[in-house]
């Protein structure tokens, strides 16, 4: 039988439906820091009261949770880094209660570190999916006619992709509560993924970003002509400028960037204005280092339901954060630089850290003033703190390549500064040591301590 049809389940999914989808346009910034403030009392509350792990950690840190009263005591809360959730079994983390309840077990991807096992039930991955369709409403789609292919980790046991997505995905659309949904799966070649979406017409596509470029060359090259999204959903690996402009050229078609992970959901979408909005009535996101500027990400979850995830630092992601207004109507804050992992940084002698988004500036600068567009993919590899390699990997012949190699050359020499090797070079093939679908853009065996 299909879980969705239960009239109780039903019931609620059409509450939070009504609840959730207007929220982040209804409620004013006043309005929504009191509804965090009341959600993450909630959150804490359940955590405490229902799981070993945190009642266990904060009891050892000295913390009484009755004296937080608010967002502002929660800095006296402690992190939970990834590797302290990672190590903890699903008896720890998780209420008693769910523990016999329909669900969805998945694990994060592990591309920072080791994976982590989490358990969804589905009450909680019903209410998650209805902020993946607040972000149709947002781009003035109707989510029950939109059709929607998504090219992801599915056919991947365990992503949240293939055991979250595709089974609520299939149940709703056969119920005839959710337009046609497509999902693809990250790992076919770019020529049959070319022709299934041919074969399905998308209004929206959905993936990471080196696929997407995949897909751009393809469309370039005449495959796919018949391809014509409204929007393009870039999520999962940085979004930078040189490849927007490249997926937006070969489809024509705006390109939005998605901020979501396994254990926070979707955290942030961008707006029609190209604003990042934090879904703040979902996730109290801070950041934490840095006098407040660039910071490391800490996410708080604000469903007490499943799992709890509070003051995580896991993500490992850079990001500062604004308050200031949008054309767009949402009223929450705004994510002014997603700047990708610190541990993924290229570091300086100086103790400057390059993070993934700032890495390709001075190489989106080359390519625009050379004209290039058939650069398929690019990476930073730092084997040694004074030297640092630029491997670039072109899609056919480039005109004045020579010319484009020494402009890169000479442009990170000004970046980097005195006394760091720079080498530039074309290759075939980009490395991908720790065997992820996706390679990382930076690969750096130095640390700061």
């Amino acid at each position: 039988m299909n879980p969705l049809l239960n009239p109780i389940l039903l019931s609620k999914l059409a509450w939070n439906y009504f609840s959730i989808m207007g929220r982040i346009w209804k409620l004013n910034k006043d309005e929504m820091k009191r509804y965090q403030e009341k959600m993450f009392l909630k959150v804490l509350r359940y955590a405490y009261h229902k799981t070993i792990f945190y009642r266990k950690k904060y009891d050892a840190a000295g913390v009484d949770i009755e004296k937080i009263r608010g967002l502002e005591d929660s800095k006296n809360l402690p992190l939970v880094s990834k590797e302290e959730l990672a190590s903890k079994s699903l008896e720890e983390i998780l209420p008693r209660k769910y523990r016999d309840k329909m669900g969805y077990k998945v694990s994060t991807s592990g591309s920072s570190g080791k994976p982590i096992i989490l358990f969804f039930p589905l009450y909680e991955s019903t209410i998650n999916s209805i902020y993946g369709l607040r972000i149709l409403k947002a781009y003035g789609l109707n989510w029950r006619k939109a059709r929607v292919s998504n090219i992801g980790d599915f056919s991947i046991p365990g992503s949240s992709d293939e055991e979250i997505y595709r089974d609520l995905a299939e149940k709703a659309m056969s119920m005839k509560l959710l337009g046609e949904h497509q999902m693809l799966s990250v790992n076919e070649s770019g020529e049959i993924l070319i022709k299934r979406l041919s074969e399905f017409k998308p209004d929206v596509i959905i993936g990471y970003t080196s696929v997407l470029v995949n897909l751009a060359f393809l469309r370039k090259e005449g495959l796919g002509e018949d391809i014509r999204p409204k929007y393009i959903i870039s999520s999962g690996e940085i979004l930078d400028k040189y490849s927007r402009k490249l997926i937006e050229d070969a489809f024509d078609a705006e390109v939005k960037n998605l901020y979501a992970s396994t254990e926070g959901a979707i955290t942030a979408f961008e707006c029609l204005e190209g604003k990042m909005h934090v879904n703040a009535d979902l996730i109290y996101l801070e950041t934490v280092d840095e006098e407040g500027k660039i910071g490391n990400a800490v996410i708080t979850k604000l469903l007490p339901v499943g799992v709890p995830i509070i003051r995580y630092s896991g993500l490992a992601d850079m990001v500062s954060l604004s308050d200031e207004d949008c054309e767009c109507g949402i009223n929450t804050p705004i994510i002014k630089s997603l700047e990708g992992r610190k541990r993924e940084s290229i570091v300086l002698p100086d103790r400057r850290v390059i993070p993934p988004a700032s890495a390709p500036l001075p190489l989106i600068e080359s390519l625009e003033k050379f004209n290039v567009t058939n650069l398929e993919r690019f990476q930073f590899y730092q084997e040694k703190m004074d030297r640092v390699e630029i491997r670039l990997k072109f899609r056919g012949e480039t005109r004045e390549k020579e010319k484009l190699l020494k402009d890169i050359e000479e442009g990170y020499r000004k970046l980097f500064g005195k006394g760091i090797r720079v080498e530039v070079k074309e290759v075939e093939k980009i490395e991908n040591p720790s065997g992820p679908s996706l390679p990382p853009t930076v690969i750096s065996r130095v640390r700061l301590e």
